[in-house]
């Protein structure tokens, strides 16, 4: 069981930590509370993923983080002893100026809904890497098609896919509709969009345009794993995003795990190195801990990547 990391936010330096440090202690190892008193850092923090939850006092912040860090749950430390209507469902509140213990049953309660949340949500992958020609495609087919691990849907978002001369052809109602997906997407139109997963057969191919694909924007992305999250009947998703035509590279960290394959090769690793200081000038080496790395030249970490994935080992 992973340890839940929690950020702590009030202007107030000796309530946050103060309190911190008291929530820590009834923590017992099952999370770590941080203390901020800047807006920017727990920004900077959240956006790195460096933050599972977020807890603070000050309303206006936590509705700029929800805006841009949906997936982070909050939770509002209200000044008032009632809570006011009006209130956004996604904000639980509870009374500030109470005894630390109430706040930390609170923050409990919030934490146990957190980790049943991860044990059971499907897992959403995606397979990016800097070097081309690697077998990144191969891969993430291969956990779909051999069927070992249960359902798993196959959405391709390359620039371009050796899948589209299958979409030409008439009769392959399977790739019929691939550029309609993108269409659904940005309508948010999750009826229409669960239908055409349903006759996909487990393979969405990348679109004809990849100028198209890039229009998809993180919010796009954001709603898209909500929905798929409550698609019934699926053991995983996993989205083939090739060498890259994202529109914003903090999209990657969206999702569960991010699949690297590479080859061991002086300048394919030197690429991977690119890469690596990319994560990080972006400011997202939160990511690290997400990032699989797979040397496509052993078959032995392919088939451990494989199971990790499909086989629901998830860090939980």
């Amino acid at each position: 069981m992973r340890t839940v990391k929690i950020g702590l936010y009030d202007e107030e330096r000796s309530y946050a930590e103060k309190l911190s440090a008291y929530l820590n202690r009834k923590g017992n190892g099952k999370w770590i509370v941080s203390a901020y008193t800047n807006e920017t850092l727990l920004e900077r923090d959240a956006k790195e993923t460096q933050i599972d939850m977020i807890s603070g006092t000050n309303r206006q912040v936590l509705y700029k983080i929800r805006e841009s860090h949906r997936k982070i749950p909050l939770l509002w430390l209200r000044e008032t002893n009632k809570a006011f209507s009006g209130a956004p469902e996604e904000f639980p509140s509870v009374y500030r100026y109470q005894s630390a213990a109430a706040i930390a049953q609170a923050l409990e309660e919030m934490v146990n809904t957190f980790m049943v949340h991860e044990k059971n949500k499907i897992p959403i992958a995606a397979v990016y890497s800097p070097v081309g020609r690697c077998g990144k495609t191969s891969l993430a087919m291969h956990l779909v098609k051999q069927g070992q691990y249960g359902r798993w849907l196959y959405i391709g978002m390359e620039d371009y896919s050796f899948l589209w001369a299958r979409v030409k052809e008439p009769e392959d109602v399977m790739f019929s509709e691939t550029d309609s997906f993108l269409y659904y997407i940005k309508e948010q139109n999750d009826e229409q969009l669960s239908l055409l997963m349903g006759e996909s057969q487990g393979i969405i191919p990348s679109a004809f345009s990849p100028f198209d694909t890039k229009c998809l924007e993180k919010e796009d992305f954001q709603w898209l794993l909500e929905c798929l999250q409550g698609m019934e009947g699926y053991a995983g998703f996993i989205f083939d995003f090739g060498t890259g035509v994202l529109s914003e590279i903090s999209i990657l960290t969206l999702f569960d795990y991010i699949i690297v394959p590479f080859l061991q090769q002086e300048k394919e690793l030197q690429k991977l190195e690119q890469f690596n200081d990319l994560i990080n000038a972006y400011g997202l080496s939160g990511l690290n801990n997400r990032l699989l790395y797979v040397n496509m030249e052993s078959e032995k970490e392919q088939n451990m990547i494989l199971e990790k994935i499909g086989g629901g080992r998830w860090e939980i």
